[in-house]
């Protein structure tokens, strides 16, 4: 999968996940994408396949959910099918995308529920709430200060009687009345009684309830698994929760049997908590067994072993809690590469394995921060652009390609696991490891690549250098000016314009002299610099 399909899975599911957040009805989003450039109040829209589509004054949103897109002109919205034919004239102050047929719409700062003809499906002096269901079929409305909930047609479907009604989770809303809480179905039926100060929703058929600033869990019947009895109920967001009693925490299955008990976890990584008690830490594993809080600090468990620090100390200890490398290190990481632990002692940075043994000795003044500290530290992903995580375990190594960058005598080099230097100590700086056999270095105050030969392969003569969207480019600058080269070196854009960013995999969105334009691959003009903003 190319870097441009990931961050298009990813912009999916952040969509997938705002409308679940939202409570908007779950229902297909179609990729359909246009890009609309201003000038003068006119606008140009290229769509995906490069086809470009003058709408006049009118802005094409880009999200098309089954064939039907949001359009603005004069300050208010409409809408429009994908070919640019208008279904519903611009005339709301708010309008959110089409589900099952129906839209939120504002419209003289009344909230609406349209349908495709444009009717309101909201009674005169009611008000939308919320949807009671995903399916977009039943409306939470208010009236007179009630809730209820109605159908598109109009009918009733919960008397209008409640302080306020939620959307509906594994079949069951929250509701209140007079102060109290408890829950309807989707037919209105009270099957948990309003007692609760507060109820939360259901999750894995049991939701946490409040009275008397007590907590506990009921299921789906009202039975209460948990008393409302316990200071605090962590959700575990799996098939059992934790729960919190005068400082105790214990963890619960969904039938309510007791799986552990712990001091004040925040999670179980690797079957261990990590506690803190009498302000000194150490774990609880999920059997509850406990390895004593003697430290000052501790870190999760990975591959057996968790780093611990006492004093201003570091070291490692396995998971019976045996010291297994002694506390004696400056500092030291938690990430086991390959059998070998970054450590540091007296100033100085090496490598040793899980015995304690050096393998590569304490003479490095700095090591070059992988990739997923670099993230951490920076807490950007501009330079490393080409690292998506799309879920599960990812492990970033400090030998990216089997060698490492390391500092020795204010310069840097690299070396292998054994610690022989594979590239001399030359440069004055550099970026990340290895991708793909390059590496950003530096000389003086300029930036370039190298290969693991220390081969030169694109000049170090630029201001900075990173890698582009589709990994075969680099974008560069010099003096303030950006241009794309590729991995040969050979300039593909000119380096003359302000600011460049990608558009759909098959196009540069480019900016000079303070106007917009587009260009394609071959640094063919699709579209004049001459806009004055991009949408």
């Amino acid at each position: 999968m190319n870097a441009l399909n990931k961050i298009s899975w990813i912009l999916i599911t952040i969509l997938f996940i705002l409308f679940s957040e939202l409570n908007i009805p779950a229902q297909k989003i179609t990729s359909y994408l246009k890009y609309a450039l201003a000038l003068n109040g006119k606008n140009i829209v290229l769509n995906s396949d490069g086809q470009i589509e003058t709408l006049s004054d009118t802005v094409v949103y880009p999200i098309c959910i089954n064939g039907i897109e949001i359009i603005k002109k004069n300050g208010l919205y409409g809408y429009s099918d994908t070919l640019g034919n208008i279904i519903i004239p611009c005339q709301f102050e708010k309008a959110h995308p089409f589900y099952h047929g129906v839209a939120e719409v504002i419209k003289n700062k009344e909230h609406m529920i349209i349908d495709k003809h444009n009717n309101n499906l909201i009674p005169k002096g009611c008000y939308f709430y919320d949807y009671f269901d995903k399916n977009g079929e039943l409306f939470i409305i208010e009236k007179k200060s009630m809730c209820g909930v109605i159908d598109r047609f109009g009918n009733t479907i919960i008397p209008f009687h409640y302080e306020y009604i939620l959307p509906l989770y594994g079949n069951r809303a929250e509701v209140k009345l007079n102060g109290k809480s408890g829950y309807i179905n989707k037919s209105g039926k009270e099957v948990i009684p309003l007692i609760y100060d507060n109820a939360f929703n259901f999750k894995y058929g049991v939701a946490k309830v409040a009275k008397n600033r007590k907590y506990g869990l009921v299921d789906t019947t009202g039975r209460e698994i948990i008393p409302v009895i316990c200071d605090q109920i962590i959700d575990n967001s799996r098939s059992s929760v934790k729960i919190i009693k005068n400082g105790i925490s214990q963890e619960l299955n969904s039938g309510g049997t007791l799986v552990t008990e712990s001091l004040n976890p925040d999670y179980f990584p690797n079957n261990f908590a990590m506690v803190e008690k009498d302000e000194k830490w150490g774990f609880y594993s999920l059997l509850g067994k406990e390895i004593s809080a003697d430290y000052d600090l501790v870190e999760p468990f990975e591959y057996g072993i968790a780093k611990v620090k006492m004093g201003e100390k570091y070291g490692y200890i396995d998971t019976t809690g045996r010291v297994v490398i002694p506390i004696e290190f400056d500092d030291a990481l938690t990430n086991l590469d390959n059998g070998l632990l970054r450590v540091k002692k007296s100033s100085k940075w090496g490598y040793i394995n899980t015995e304690g043994k050096i393998i590569i000795p304490f003479i490095y003044e700095q090591v070059n921060e992988n990739a997923w500290e670099k993230l951490i530290k920076e807490k950007s992903f501009f330079r490393y652009n080409f690292i998506i995580i799309l879920g599960g375990n990812y492990t970033f190594s400090d030998f990216s390609e089997n060698i490492v960058g390391v500092k020795k005598d204010s310069k840097w080099g690299f070396i292998d696991r054994t610690g022989k230097t594979t590239i001399p100590f030359m440069y004055d700086s550099l970026a990340g490891g290895f991708y793909q056999n390059f590496a950003f270095v530096r000389l003086g105050d300029k930036w370039g690549c190298i290969n693991k030969n220390n081969d030169i392969v694109i000049p170090i003569i630029y201001s900075s250098i990173c890698w582009w969207e589709n990994m075969d480019l680099f974008m560069v600058k010099k003096e303030d000016k950006s241009g794309i080269i590729n991995c040969f070196g050979n300039t593909v854009i000119p380096i003359e314009y302000d600011e460049i960013n990608d558009l759909y995999g098959k196009y540069f969105l480019v900016k000079k002299n303070g106007k917009w334009g587009v260009l394609d691959y071959n640094n063919k003009t699709i579209i004049e610099c001459l806009y004055d903003r991009s949408y």
